[in-house]
């Protein structure tokens, strides 16, 4: 099986190509890229069915590139711009395809795109990393602790964010941040998908941290979720950290709305926050990532959180790549039987990804993840 690796010299592009290069399933792994030098040297470094191809996604032709291909994996963000495009060449020319996708505009683009995938009969899960993606199936883990559940949650803890400038610019995954916590996000409340501001302060009961605020970012959980709990009243990405933090966040994200402050900017400011609340320790962090779940257990209250006690090493590349190249091994293998663009809840066994990514983690006693249960205060 071939997979084409779209995005692959960028830092999780390069993760998913070392992840894959590992897996006895695929006879050909293409690491695409523009950045043709950086493309060439991931693919010296490993093995010999690495190799790669110099691919500008704005201009060269996807035929070309997708030629005999059985996979895609697409890590070329940001997905507002290209997304749709490579999603769309991959079920033309009929391969399967999974993502990293992060932000929730283009998660309902894809969706708009099931139909044509079903007719071609390949499987395309989209979200395949670590928020959204571990975040999800967590939240399935989550959610079948207790009988009834009307509240799912997803988070991380944002000063355990430690991207910040490359050569005194600020990282996409910054930029990403910044986009989702400006403007409007959608997240589900009262039942019903609606449009809010982002930042908007919650708490919950998070057992063995007791109570902890929150605040909500722009994320693909709250549109996915709901399809498969169709009786949630809330569902909501979150972010937690301190207070101050998270003040300082938002009066940046404030100027960025007002036309004082441009996106480069605030990104590159919103890290200096980020790594100083890192370095002076200003919470105790909470796991992340994590799944939160609200419901009802043998008629109490109870709230449900599932995390990664083990993750594997490379930050944020890693937890967030290896997820994907797993989600293709399992389509690969057969495991997955729905076709059609889904969600990784709509497609993955929870239980069958976060056990072969221990395989990944450090080694060390028990499950990589938890999932702790006590009455909601």
């Amino acid at each position: 099986m071939k997979v084409v690796v779209v995005g692959g010299a960028g830092a999780m592009g390069a993760a998913a190509v070392a992840v894959l290069a590992g897996m006895s399933e695929f006879r050909e792994i293409v690491v695409a890229d523009r950045d043709a030098e950086g493309a060439q040297r991931i693919a010296a470094a490993l093995p010999g069915h690495v190799r790669a191809q110099r691919f500008d996604a704005d201009v060269d032709d996807f035929a070309d590139l997708l030629d005999g291909a059985w996979g895609v994996l697409n890590a070329l963000g940001p997905f507002a711009r290209f997304g749709s495009r490579i999603l769309s060449a991959s079920i033309a020319r009929r391969c399967h395809y999974v993502d990293i996708d992060d932000d929730w505009e283009p998660t309902l683009e894809a969706f708009e795109l099931h139909e044509r995938a079903a007719d071609a009969g390949i499987s395309a899960v989209i979200g395949m990393g670590a928020s959204p993606g571990l975040t999800n199936l967590l939240a399935v883990l989550c959610a079948a602790a207790l009988d009834t559940v009307d509240r799912i949650l997803t988070g991380w803890n944002i000063e355990a964010v430690s991207d910040g400038a490359v050569g005194g610019r600020p990282s996409a995954a910054l930029m990403h941040l910044v986009h989702q916590l400006t403007g409007e996000i959608r997240l589900l409340d009262d039942g019903e998908l609606k449009n809010v501001r982002p930042l908007r302060r919650t708490e919950i009961t998070f057992p063995g941290y007791g109570r902890i605020p929150g605040w909500g970012v722009g994320h693909p959980e709250p549109i996915t979720l709901p399809r498969v709990f169709p009786n949630l009243l809330s569902c909501a990405n979150i972010a937690v950290g301190s207070e101050a933090t998270m003040e300082a966040i938002g009066a940046l994200m404030t100027s960025v709305d007002a036309g004082r402050m441009s996106r480069g900017d605030a990104a590159l400011a919103l890290g200096e926050v980020v790594a100083g609340a890192a370095a002076a320790a200003l919470t105790r962090q909470t796991p992340s990532p994590f799944a939160h779940a609200s419901g009802l257990r043998e008629g109490t209250r109870t709230a449900v959180v599932g995390y990664m006690v083990r993750r594997p090493e490379g930050g944020m590349p890693a937890i967030t790549a290896t997820p994907a190249a797993l989600g293709m091994q399992s389509i690969a293998r057969g495991e997955v039987q729905r076709v059609g663009v889904s969600a990784p809840e709509e497609a993955m066994d929870p239980a069958l990804i976060l056990g072969r990514l221990a395989a990944y983690c450090p080694p060390g006693e028990g499950d990589i993840y938890v999932v702790r249960a006590a009455a909601e205060q």
